[in-house]
């Protein structure tokens, strides 16, 4: 049945906890026009429960966001369930809006020129993520493979983001790293994909015993990667 006709005849009560829960999960592309009137847009549709009707907008579980003084541009927003896509330029935004209330965060390393932005990333842009008091989950869309950022982990402060929640995304192929699999994936590269023991990586304190579990761990990584949808 494409149509629940009866629903008008719910009590009022039901109806709006029935538009609270009616959400999308969707990947929420955010972007920013510099000309004069500036303002916060994205290429997403507008969520359906949103133009239903009165009723619906109203107590609906998404908010008008990313709203620039009295410019006429907003998203909507659900920051429980929408994961924030931004590019990482915003990051150096002096106060970006709404950053108190993103739980899940996902950068693009590329400006509005196409231009790789992973340098600025790397040495300014990251540590705006400790503004992020609530972020939950965090995921870095990388263009140049995911080798040069598999000691990232450990030289990055992440603020409030559990370091377990973190990926690191080859952003061609969606193949991820994460804090657990970032050595053992420097080691497959280092022993030329497991054909040898040769280790370039370097383990304060380690022993042959260690050693010889890196080897194995190298190979048990399955190729490809888990991937997650760009």
């Amino acid at each position: 049945m494409a149509t629940f006709h009866p629903f008008p005849r719910l009590a009022p009560e039901l109806r709006i906890c029935i538009w609270g829960f009616a959400t999308e999960d969707r990947v929420l592309r955010v972007r920013k026009t510099w000309s004069d009137k500036q303002g916060y847009w994205s290429p997403n549709p507008v969520p359906a429960v949103t133009r239903a009707c009165r009723e619906s907008c109203d107590h609906c579980s998404y908010r008008k966001a990313f709203i620039i003084g009295w410019s006429p541009r907003y998203i909507w927003a659900n920051f429980d369930c929408d994961v924030v896509q931004m590019r990482s330029g915003l990051l150096s935004e002096e106060s970006l809006l709404e950053n108190d209330e993103i739980r899940h965060l996902r950068i693009e390393l590329v400006n509005e020129q196409g231009l790789d932005e992973s340098e600025s990333f790397y040495y300014y842009h990251v540590r705006n993520l400790r503004y992020f008091p609530k972020l939950e989950n965090f995921n870095l869309l990388v263009s140049d493979g995911l080798c040069p950022w598999t000691d990232f982990f450990k030289e990055t402060y992440w603020g409030a983001c559990p370091s377990g929640n973190i990926r690191i995304v080859n952003a061609k192929t969606g193949e991820w790293i994460d804090e657990e699999t970032c050595g053992v994936y420097q080691d497959y590269i280092d022993t030329n994909r497991g054909m040898h023991d040769d280790y370039t990586r370097v383990v304060d304190d380690e022993d042959e015993d260690e050693k010889e579990a890196r080897m194995e761990a190298v190979k048990r990584l399955q190729i490809p990667l888990p991937r997650m949808a760009i």
